[in-house]
């Protein structure tokens, strides 16, 4: 009965005043005096007088913290949500104006947490457009830097994806969801930090690979890191439901209060991520011979551990030396730590523990 009842559900939104043939001009998106409330509630409203006007083209940055409407701000540009007082034109029309298909495929959004299907490599591709060629997808896989991880498996693109994507690292199930949506060529490309699993080496090449091959095309990128939206054209500022600010990277920096504690945190929790990652290294190598400095290598690490842990050079330093990514459980295995090592302290190496304190202003009785 219950299924029953959904499959009958009639949708809030549909295509009722839509222009049959009306397809978005370019990928401009403007929003004019735009509120909105999950629950169509004027005095509950989760955006706030949204005013902004995005050119054809632009790279856009979008941050904020948890909770201040990044998502719910962009799922108005899709239409997946009906705005409660004002306006969203995407082409210089309302979005109301077109039919929900033509404007969904013009506006593709990436999410976080994409799906894969079961079937192979080039059937999950042909999702974004059924009747891509080959060629089509390897162009899409290319810009999405997926197409390098793609030829080192064993059957390619014919590579079988298990349901949901089990048999695909976290990184490369967003790079093929990233290409899967370029097939759309779409004019207007929302990543909701769909590029959070990527390494940032990698991040950057997709970036880049849009840059240049993708100029006419809208891309709007949400992330919770700053190295991901600073080389955008412009980046909104989200707080509380509202645009705090709309400028570049070097004007937020210098201007904005938010974006500046969003980039001191950011910079702070990279200097633990290199602290944390000289300290896997060393206490894999010189400090192991020095119990004194071996143990407090253990309890820098374990300190630092929940700043650095998805950071990628506390990561690849973690793999380099074939260790766990979570330091106590490491140290309380004893695979690393016996009893057998030399207990007798040496000055050098202490040395270079009080060293590693100064240039990471680390208390040395962590």
């Amino acid at each position: 009965r219950r299924i029953c009842e959904v499959l009958d559900e009639v949708p809030d939104i549909n295509d009722a005043g839509a222009d049959p043939d009306a397809v978005p001009a370019d990928g401009s998106i403007e929003f004019c005096r735009v509120n909105f409330s999950y629950h169509k509630d004027p005095n509950n409203l989760n955006l706030t007088d949204i005013n902004l006007k995005i050119e054809s083209g632009e790279t856009i940055g979008i941050i904020g913290g948890t909770g201040s409407a990044k998502t719910s701000l962009v799922n108005l540009i899709s239409r997946l949500y009906e705005v409660t007082d004002g306006q969203v034109l995407v082409g210089g029309r309302d979005v109301r104006e077109y039919d929900l298909e033509t404007l969904r495929n013009q506006v593709s959004v990436v999410l976080q947490k994409n799906v894969l299907f079961s079937g192979t490599i080039l059937e999950n591709l042909r999702w974004g457009d059924r009747n891509a060629t080959e060629e089509d997808c390897i162009r899409a896989c290319k810009l999405a830097c997926a197409d390098e991880f793609i030829r080192e498996m064993p059957d390619g693109y014919q590579t079988h994806i298990e349901q949901g994507g089990t048999n695909v690292s976290g990184g490369q199930k967003q790079r093929l969801c990233i290409a899967r949506a370029l097939l759309k060529d779409p004019k207007v490309l929302i990543l909701d930090d769909s590029t959070s699993a990527v390494d940032t080496a990698t991040e950057a090449r997709i970036r880049k690979s849009f840059a240049e091959d993708i100029p006419e095309t809208t891309k709007i990128i949400i992330s919770q890191r700053i190295v991901s939206v600073q080389d955008a054209d412009r980046i909104i500022v989200m707080d509380d439901g509202g645009i705090d600010a709309f400028d570049t990277h070097e004007n937020l920096l210098q201007n904005n209060e938010i974006y500046q504690e969003i980039y001191d945190f950011a910079n702070y929790a990279f200097n633990k991520a290199h602290a944390v990652s000289y300290a896997v290294v060393a206490y894999q190598t010189v400090y192991l011979k020095c119990h004194y400095c071996k143990e407090y290598m253990a309890a820098l690490m374990t300190s630092m551990a929940g700043d650095a842990k998805h950071t990628a050079d506390y990561v690849r330093n973690c793999r380099e030396m074939k260790i766990a990514l979570d330091p106590p459980s490491v140290l309380e295995s004893g695979k690393y730590y016996t009893e057998n090592d030399s207990t007798k302290d040496n000055s050098d190496h202490c040395d270079l523990r009080v060293n590693l304190c100064e240039r990471y202003d680390v208390s040395e009785s962590v």
